[in-house]
């Protein structure tokens, strides 16, 4: 098998169209030629992206693929880690790509601190219609530190780098939602050293037909579920991690659910809003957060509201005489739990 190389990308792909071209020539395009592999794998694609990743390993010696019948993007990540043979890994999204110099800082990284196990990388976010990132050359090594792993309040899988033995004892969930953030954090509590590279060495591209930009009420769902999974996990670990900063995420996220779910009708959105609740009324319950004090509000609120299916007085909510049904009441009290939101996040 030739020498073990230091760093594995692995990269999970599914019906990406043309964006694999994007991840894979960004690959190509490291100014780093040795030390590292890409491991592919194809999770079920019937688009020909399949095709496509074959084309680039035929050309590029660093590339390997295997194919597999859909599993989900958890599973298929696994698969890589266990197929690669680097000591370092790092999980990149089939859509997204990585500086040109990206490796070769991750290579210095790891040279200069023995003791991490675990890199937090700076990243670049391209534009909601679907803009490409482009990456300014790096004219000196980053920055770069060892940090207290309680200092990271939020991160998604792309944006770390792990030693790829660390991974492989997580047993893979498949969410269909949030499934990165919280193998991120299973693999902090784990790392017995973290640091940060203080540069954007990853490049989060905004593909409109992406699971996580796509509303459904299956991805609404497995949302809810996620976090219903990801608080028990937290309140465990709350000793290592940043679980104030991952609860004002979370807090955010519920405070911006009940306008999506709206946006459903029947049993659909009564499905929601009760899966809705029993989540948050445990947020609620969490205390010395003010987004989740004003949380509480809303969950009791929102609770009756759709518990007793009665229509609202608008005077109530806004001061005004005007009677309105359900649907305007409840986005009267969002909006007024938002704007109040908002006030209090500025001063806080």
């Amino acid at each position: 098998m030739g020498e073990e190389p230091l760093l594995s990308i692995v990269v999970p792909m599914y019906n990406l169209g043309a964006w694999e071209q994007d991840s894979l020539g960004s690959l190509a395009a490291q100014t780093s030629r040795t030390g590292w592999e890409a491991v592919v794998v194809d999770d079920g694609s019937w688009d020909g992206t399949g095709s496509s990743v074959d084309a680039w390993v035929r050309r590029e010696g660093r590339f390997r693929v295997v194919h597999q019948p859909n599993r989900g993007v958890n599973p298929a990540r696994y698969r890589g880690l266990r197929l690669a043979r680097g000591v370092w890994a790092w999980c990149v999204d089939g859509d997204d790509v990585l500086h040109p110099q990206a490796l070769a800082v991750v290579a210095e990284a790891a040279r200069r601190f023995p003791g991490v196990e675990l890199w937090i990388v700076g990243e670049r976010v391209g534009d909601a219609t679907g803009g490409k990132v482009a990456f300014a050359p790096f004219t000196e090594m980053p920055a770069m530190e060892q940090v207290p792993a309680r200092q990271v309040a939020t991160l998604a899988i792309p944006f770390v780098v792990f030693r790829r033995a660390m991974g492989l004892d997580l047993r893979p969930d498949n969410f269909m939602v949030g499934e990165d953030l919280f193998f991120a954090q299973r693999l902090l509590v784990s790392a017995r050293g973290v640091g940060r590279i203080h540069a954007p060495l990853y490049g989060y591209q905004m593909r409109e037909t992406s699971v996580t930009h796509t509303p459904s009420v299956r991805r609404l769902s497995q949302s809810i579920a996620f976090h219903r999974c990801f608080i028990p996990f937290l309140n465990a670990h709350r000793d290592r991690l940043n679980v104030v900063g991952l609860n004002q995420r979370i807090a955010a996220f519920y405070f911006r659910l009940p306008q999506e779910i709206l946006g459903y009708q029947g049993e659909p959105r009564r499905r929601l809003m009760d899966e809705w609740f029993a989540v948050a009324r445990e947020l609620a319950s969490i205390r010395g957060n003010w987004r989740l004090t004003a949380l509480s509000v809303l969950v009791a609120f929102f609770r009756g509201a759709f518990g007793a299916r009665l229509a609202l007085s608008s005077n109530t909510l806004c001061g005004t005489s005007e009677n309105t049904g359900v649907d305007t009441g409840v986005k009267f009290a969002f909006d007024r739990c938002l704007d109040a939101h908002l006030v209090w996040g500025a001063a806080a």
